[in-house]
């Protein structure tokens, strides 16, 4: 069969795990075999697991969320780990899960389609896709880079991603002009950026900038680096923040609103006159500009896109800040969109490398691409602002908990958001982990 690939470092063992198979119209067979073969498989890749797994569950899907919680509570709280087998690709049916998982019983998931898990054609390469998913939800790191970009390779620098989006689909009956924004947070943990534990929680609604409350939040990553026996206790002398989904006309907003919340975080956990230095970019995926290369060189060769690792930053680009279009990723259909990135504020690649600034810089938003810890390719966004997307779309899923609550309790103002600021937090055992991948 396929070669394993090893994972650069393994993750903590995972002792204690099970399977728990949501059946459709048809029965699946060998459901307990392909899990052996999966843990088999997961060893061979590095990754540790307990060999021998619990008693399995079988169930149809269930008619309701409570009836669903109610069937698996008793197999969600006592593992660390569950394989979730699906009928087929279901929305519905994955929210169910991760809402149980992620927020009530807290217990690590992967959602598998059983058909792709149990077929023995491109099973290994299936497997290959969830293993990495697992090493990075129990804390390990997939890939590395051949060679580490200098910054990073000192230790001394956090990379943080966010982004905040805002409730557009509601259900029926539900105010919309009281459901709060979401913000999602991702940052390093150390050198390897193979970790980005997130942090969730709500914006009053509608509101792009952030509120006190990130202050908060930002100082617990602060904090989180410093407990990373990795980084000798010490605080981060650089941070690199990667800001999605902002406009040209917020750039102001960022560098008045956001910036000043990050520096009180630092000024409330840095001692006096060792403040880290910030560079802030902002990453805009959605934006027209295509470009068509014109040189046969560097077309690739399907798609007759711009090859991987092209980078344009002359001519289309702004003159008001430093930008850059990159396009990290091969297109599988169509033109690539690059992303553009905007660097709004910058204290650490002008003053550590002068004219080869934004060649530093891009060199190293291109290699970090490569590190998207779920694929085994490039991918088209910095993960920073690629996690930081995760996490508020799984954060959305978690959020129905809070709408359910204000149904059933009139009592609750649909527009008191203040007591669910941290609604979407998830349980204190997925806490600090990539629970969202």
């Amino acid at each position: 069969g396929a070669m394993a690939v090893k994972v650069a470092r393994p993750c903590r063992k995972i002792e204690k795990w099970t399977y728990l198979e949501l059946k459709g119209s048809k029965a699946n067979e060998g459901v307990p075999q392909a899990m052996t073969a999966f843990a088999e498989f997961l060893n061979r890749t590095g990754i540790p697991i307990n060999p021998r797994f619990s008693p399995g569950m079988s169930m149809s899907v269930p008619g309701s969320e409570k009836e669903f919680f109610a069937k698996v509570k008793e197999l969600m709280s006592s593992h660390q780990f569950v394989v979730v087998l699906l009928p087929r690709k279901d929305v519905a049916i994955y929210n169910m899960v991760k809402r149980a998982a992620d927020i009530t019983f807290g217990v690590h998931t992967v959602c598998c389609v059983a058909e792709k898990f149990l077929s023995t054609k491109g099973q290994l390469g299936y497997f290959a896709n969830v293993g990495l998913k697992v090493n990075l939800k129990f804390g390990g790191t997939n890939h590395n880079i051949k060679t580490p970009i200098p910054l990073l390779a000192k230790g001394k620098t956090m990379v943080v991603g966010y982004d905040v989006t805002h409730p557009t689909n509601l259900a029926a009956g539900q105010s919309p002009a009281s459901a709060p924004s979401i913000v999602g947070l991702v940052s390093t943990i150390d050198q390897h950026l193979g970790q980005w534990p997130a942090m969730v929680w709500n914006n009053p609604h509608g509101q792009e900038s952030m509120t006190e409350q990130f202050t908060d939040k930002f100082k617990t990553r602060l904090e989180l680096w410093r407990s990373n026996p990795a980084n000798n206790r010490s605080l981060p002398e650089n941070i690199l923040i990667f800001r999605d989904g902002v406009s040209e006309g917020q750039f102001q907003m960022v560098i008045k609103d956001e910036l000043p919340l990050v520096r009180a975080a630092c000024k409330l956990v840095y001692p006096a006159g060792k403040l880290p230095r910030i560079t802030l970019i902002v990453s805009v995926k959605r934006h027209q500009t295509r470009f068509f290369p014109t040189d046969p060189k560097h077309i690739h060769f399907k798609s007759k896109s711009p090859k991987e690792g092209t980078v344009v930053d002359r001519g289309v680009t702004n003159v008001r800040y430093w930008d850059f279009f990159l396009q990290a990723h091969a297109s599988l259909q169509g033109t690539a969109r690059s992303a553009h990135y905007t660097v709004l504020v910058d204290e650490i690649f002008r003053a550590d490398y002068g004219n080869k600034a934004a060649d530093t810089l891009e060199q190293l938003t291109h290699d970090m691409c490569y590190l998207f810890g779920r694929a085994t390719k490039a991918v088209s966004i910095c993960p920073p602002a690629y996690y930081a997307d995760l996490v508020c779309d799984r954060a959305r899923i978690h959020q129905k908990e809070l709408f359910d609550a204000l149904d059933e309790n009139d009592s609750v103002k649909t527009d008191d958001f203040a007591r669910w600021g941290n609604s979407g937090a998830v349980h204190p055992n997925l806490r600090n982990s990539m629970y969202y991948i």
